[in-house]
C-alpha cells in the first residue's frame, strides 16, 4: 500500500487496517516516536504528524494514572479504626433473643453493626468511624431486653 507518512496531506485514521497503507502509517509514527523522529525525519524529511497529539494524550494518561498512584497509596496509608465492644450475653438461649438483641444493639446511635454470636453467647458491636462505644448504654440496652451482660473487652479494628 502507500506510505501514509510520507503524506504531510493525510488526516489521521479513525481506525487502524493493517490491510492497507494505515498499519504502515500507524508503525511510522510510532516508531518515530520512540526514536525521537531521528530516523523518521532522515527517511521522509519531516516528523510524524501524530506527534504532538500523541504526546499530549500521554501526558494526560501520565497524570492521571500519578493521581490515580496517589490517592491508592493515600488511601492505603488512610485507613482508619473504629471501636468494637465484645460483651458476653448470659440467658441468650435462642434465635429469636439474640435477633431481638442485635436489632436492638442496632438502633443505638454510632453503631455500625451488631453481631450476636449464639454459639459463645457473645456480641460484638462494631461503631461507625469515629465514634466511641458507650460501653453502659450497650450494657442498658442487653438489660432492657432481657439479658444479662457479662465480662466486656474494648478491642479497635481497621476498616
Amino acid at each position: 500500500g502507500p506510505n501514509m507518512c510520507a503524506d504531510p496531506e493525510m488526516e489521521p485514521p479513525n481506525s487502524v487496517d493493517f490491510s492497507d497503507g494505515v498499519g504502515n502509517w500507524f508503525f511510522c509514527c510510532l516508531f518515530d516516536l520512540a526514536t525521537a523522529d531521528l530516523v523518521g525525519r532522515i527517511i521522509r524529511g519531516r516528523p510524524c504528524q501524530l506527534k504532538e497529539k500523541w504526546w499530549i494524550a500521554m501526558k494526560k494518561t501520565i497524570r492521571v494514572l500519578t493521581l490515580f498512584v496517589l490517592l491508592l497509596a493515600t488511601g492505603v496509608s488512610m485507613a482508619e479504626t473504629r471501636q468494637v465492644l465484645v460483651i458476653e450475653i448470659r440467658g441468650l438461649n435462642c434465635p429469636f433473643c439474640a435477633y431481638d438483641v442485635g436489632v436492638a444493639l442496632m438502633k443505638m446511635p454510632g453503631v455500625d453493626r451488631a453481631d450476636i454470636d449464639l454459639s459463645v453467647n457473645r456480641a460484638r458491636v462494631i461503631m461507625l468511624v469515629g465514634r466511641s462505644a458507650d460501653e453502659q448504654q450497650i450494657r442498658a440496652v442487653i438489660v432492657a431486653e432481657g439479658l444479662t451482660p457479662g465480662a466486656s473487652e474494648l478491642q479497635t479494628e481497621e476498616t
